[in-house]
């Protein structure tokens, strides 16, 4: 297996009045892979504002996240609004750039090492997003990300308050000691005074539901059946794992994914389905995988796929299913010749066949959907047409640069359906993010959501995006709302034979016509600047 090269954690810092630099290697994730990454903070005389370098390209949450942790630090050490935090990130440990907030626990322990002058513990490290108040919030990866820092040597992962599910996968990673934190105060407890964080131990209770009133608007014919396939999928999963008390954790997980589809948030219902039933696969073989026998599952499945002929009726649907396998077959290329020579490498190796096999199940269920229906053949120069216009988009894709990436593929090898899926959800992310950063209000969301869409994609997201609200993602329901929009479009225009007269997105004060609209139309913006299936 292709092994991670070992990269001692440095810690260095000289102090004065706003003088000094503190280096830190924060564990990553890359395309699927663990690593660290290499940053360095220094501190200067200054007004108190941060700066980010500007090689690699840092995204917009990564330096949001540093002005979040740099507010938190100045708050708990009482010092440094006459210092300026500046941040740079190694080139070579991140040549694709950088995005996200997970470092943002980490801005705030250099800040506050900076800012007093305390030392850190040299061989620990951390991931966690931070709060305005000093809250540790969850982020992804963190399987990954402790084994590339065990990989690396060092001896302790902070992470934050991990759910069950990252708690029984971590569990089986030794060699590097991992803490949970719920604060930036504890996590400075850790790292410069050596209070270790309390257990928080293995908590099999399942929350319940709460603000989630029933879907009042259209649902898309098909998707329901799709998240019953997802949910069967879930519980056979949950079936196989041994331990009582943890499968019964998982039945309880599933029945809730089914009181979601009752209450018509069926893409909601398939999409924790999905991932709930990787992760209890995971579990139910970790003890003993059969490696080989996970690959000739994939196989099997992609092998089997038969993919129904391009119709008006089914379009839609092979949108999707395209879409789901390229994910499926890029992630079982990726990770197929890969040979494990640890327990953890087999476990992420399994982890990772669950997520191939799951997409080709999704790709096999939309394939299915309408494709005995008939209708005319679709006008696959039209596809080609929509999906060359999205080719054009010049953004950077940010962290949503793999969907984009499988659009191109899907592009070059003639699947226009699969690319337009990709593409105009790529698209749709950024688009939606820098709505929010421009000023985006509530009413902004309100007036998106209050048009029925006519898509199939567009009710599946609209619904989506309505849930994601109820659940307090506010800026993931935004940008859920704006894909079902674009997706509307799209299907307006294939319908149609021309392009739509739709109404433009509001993005603060400025207005912007979703660029596949008009197969390249410019976004006039003023001062514009640029979950996981």
């Amino acid at each position: 297996m292709r092994q991670l090269i070992p990269i001692l954690l440095l810690l260095s810092i000289s102090f004065a009045a706003c003088e000094g630099e503190v280096n830190m290697s924060l564990p990553a994730v890359s395309g699927g892979d663990g690593l660290l990454v290499g940053i360095s903070m220094r501190s200067i005389p200054g007004t108190g504002m941060e700066y980010v370098g500007a090689s690699p390209t840092v995204g917009t949450r990564t330096q949001e996240s540093l002005v979040t942790a740099a507010g938190v630090a100045r708050g708990i050490s009482m010092r440094g609004e006459d210092c300026d935090l500046l941040v740079k990130v190694s080139d070579e440990d991140s040549p694709g750039g950088v995005e996200g907030p997970s470092a943002g626990a980490a801005f705030v322990l250099m800040a506050y090492s900076l800012l007093t002058g305390e030392e850190m513990d040299h061989d620990a490290t951390i991931t966690g997003a931070m709060g305005e108040g000093g809250e540790m919030l969850p982020v992804g990866g963190l399987y990954e990300k402790a084994l590339s820092a065990k990989m690396a040597g060092v001896g302790s992962l902070v992470t934050p308050v991990q759910t069950v599910e990252e708690k029984l996968m971590l569990r089986g990673i030794s060699g590097v000691q991992i803490y949970e934190v719920s604060s930036a105060e504890e996590a400075i407890e850790f790292f410069f005074y050596g209070v270790e964080p309390e257990e928080r131990p293995l908590d099999l209770q399942v929350e319940p539901l709460e603000n989630i009133t029933p879907y009042d608007g259209d649902s898309a014919t098909g998707m329901e059946g799709i998240a019953a396939g997802m949910i069967s999928s879930e519980r056979e999963a949950a079936a196989r794992i041994e331990d009582r008390e943890v499968r019964q954790y998982f039945e309880a997980i599933a029945a809730q994914h089914e009181e979601l589809g009752r209450l018509g948030y069926h893409y909601a219902a398939a999409n924790g389905a999905f991932l709930t039933g990787i992760s209890a696969s995971a579990i139910a073989e970790v003890g003993a995988p059969d490696i080989e026998a996970k690959k000739a599952e994939v196989r099997e499945c992609l092998d089997s796929l038969v993919e129904p002929n391009a119709t008006m009726d089914n379009y839609q649907w092979m949108m999707g299913g395209e879409a789901r396998e390229m994910r499926a077959r890029r992630n079982y290329e990726k990770y197929a010749d890969l040979e494990p020579e640890t327990k953890d490498e087999e476990y992420l190796l399994v982890y990772q066949m669950g997520y191939s096999k799951a997409w080709c199940g999704a790709a096999k269920a939309m394939y299915a959907v309408e494709s005995g229906g008939g209708g005319d053949a679709v006008d696959e120069r039209k596809l080609e047409q929509i999906a060359e216009g999205l080719l054009n988009y010049t953004e950077d894709y940010g962290e949503w640069e793999e969907y984009a990436k499988a659009g191109q593929e899907l592009y070059g090898e003639g699947k226009y359906a699969g690319a337009i899926y990709e593409l105009a959800f790529a698209k749709s992310m950024v688009e939606g993010e820098d709505a929010l950063e421009e000023g985006a209000e509530d009413e902004d969301y309100a007036r998106m959501m209050a048009n029925e869409s006519t898509s199939v994609w567009g009710k599946v997201f609209r619904a989506h995006s309505e849930y994601m609200e109820k659940t307090g993602s506010r800026e993931d329901a935004y940008r859920m709302v704006v894909f079902a929009r674009n997706m509307d479009a799209i299907a307006a225009e294939v319908e149609a034979g021309a392009a739509p007269a739709v109404e433009p997105v509001q993005r603060g004060n400025s207005i912007c016509m979703p660029a596949f609209v008009l197969l390249g139309a410019l976004c006039l913006a003023a001062g514009a600047e640029v979950l996981k299936n």
